[in-house]
């Protein structure tokens, strides 16, 4: 059996998994500090929580359900897919930082946002 080609990254479907929303939050948010140098965590907490009730409200419309019930469920989802991608960050600016040599660091301007660079 073949293995269909992917026609898109991203679907309701995948957003709606505890991975597709972590990684969407992920590249997201260090997408925006890269850009734009500055790393707010807000970003990071807002874009989280909106895929989490955006989804919840997409499945709503399939599934049905409580909109209070949903909503609620789906923005402690968001905090927790917040975490998650929190983690991701620093473990991956961890381990940039451990690949550097010492004293690498020293000399780099304290604005500078990459897309690994932790957020506050």
């Amino acid at each position: 059996m073949a293995i269909p080609e992917p026609r898109q990254t991203y679907t309701i479907e995948t957003l709606s998994t505890f991975a597709g929303a972590t990684t969407a939050t992920f590249v997201v948010a260090n997408a925006v500090q890269s850009l734009l140098h500055v790393n707010p965590a807000w970003v990071a907490l807002v874009v989280a929580e909106l895929i989490c009730i955006g989804t919840a409200l997409a499945r709503r419309e399939k599934e049905g359900g409580s909109l209070p019930t949903m909503v609620l469920v789906a923005m402690l989802n968001g905090v927790l897919v917040f975490s998650s991608a929190a983690g991701v960050t620093q473990v991956g600016s961890s381990l940039q930082r451990a690949a550097e040599p010492p004293g690498a660091g020293a000399e780099a301007p304290a604005i500078d946002r990459t897309f690994l660079t932790p957020w506050p």
